[in-house]
């Protein structure tokens, strides 16, 4: 996924958050590498770091995608406006995502979540401007 991430940092109006239950320097170094805007590190209540997010970024639920794949992130999953979940989520959420990725997690879920979201944007077929040096890439 460390493409996908290079193209988000290159569009303006897209933000990346992370919420994890691990607290570690190596996460922390990637999330600083791979232009995450909103990391919360330590934390297995999602919700209300979602929430926290949701506020900071000024967002509304139907305008945020959240991919979870076991039972703590079950509750933000129902409230983001779009979940998705990599192929070997916990039963639990399989049952409730909007998406299931075509991969598992670790594995691309973030590149399938990206595409889709552009792609509905009518964005993704221009993609490849972003590693150009052309001036008018994907607004």
């Amino acid at each position: 996924d460390g493409i996908s991430f290079s193209i988000v940092k290159k569009l303006d109006n897209l933000e990346v958050g992370w919420i994890t239950g691990r607290r570690s320097e190596s996460v922390e170094t990637r999330a600083k590498h791979s232009g995450i805007k909103y990391l919360v590190m330590g934390e297995l209540d999602k919700i209300s770091a979602y929430r926290d997010i949701k506020i900071k970024s000024g967002l509304k639920n139907e305008e945020i995608t959240y991919i979870g794949d076991d039972l703590v992130d079950i509750p933000v999953l129902k409230e983001a406006g779009l979940s998705i979940c990599p192929l070997d989520a916990v039963e639990e959420v399989l049952k409730i995502c909007d998406l299931k990725a075509d991969c598992i997690g670790g594995n691309g879920v973030f590149r399938f979540a990206l595409k889709f979201i552009l792609s509905s944007q009518n964005r993704w077929e221009n993609i490849e401007k972003i590693f150009t040096n052309k001036k008018n890439i994907i607004k």
